[in-house]
């Protein structure tokens, strides 16, 4: 297996800030994270990406997926399609999630 390369990306969060935070490579690229930075020491930033608005998806052969994506205006998000993972699979998307910022590192 190719080792995985990760980048820096922009979270749009339902409040309105944008975040940077670090996303393996294809996982930037599909879930629509414009390129960014390395946030400065001290920035908030959410440390992974379970809080994040994210879709859901199943594979042709039943695998299912999740993809974070970076804004809510994102057409995965807003209108469904097909993403592909960094192993080749390609996911059809099964529902859309919203942020939970409630109790997350993004905040209240």
């Amino acid at each position: 297996m190719a080792a995985r390369s990760y980048d820096w990306g922009e979270y749009v969060s339902d409040n309105g800030n944008v975040y940077v935070c670090k996303l393996e490579l294809n996982t930037r690229i599909q879930g629509g994270f414009s390129d960014a930075a390395p946030p400065p020491a001290g920035s908030p930033w959410p440390w992974n990406t379970k809080d994040l608005r994210h879709v859901t998806g199943r594979s042709e052969d039943g695998k299912s997926g999740r993809l974070p994506v970076a804004s809510p205006t994102d057409p995965l998000f807003r209108d469904g399609g097909n993403w592909i993972d960094h192993e080749g699979t390609e996911y059809t998307v099964t529902g859309a999630h919203g942020e939970n910022r409630a109790s997350s590192h993004l905040g209240g």
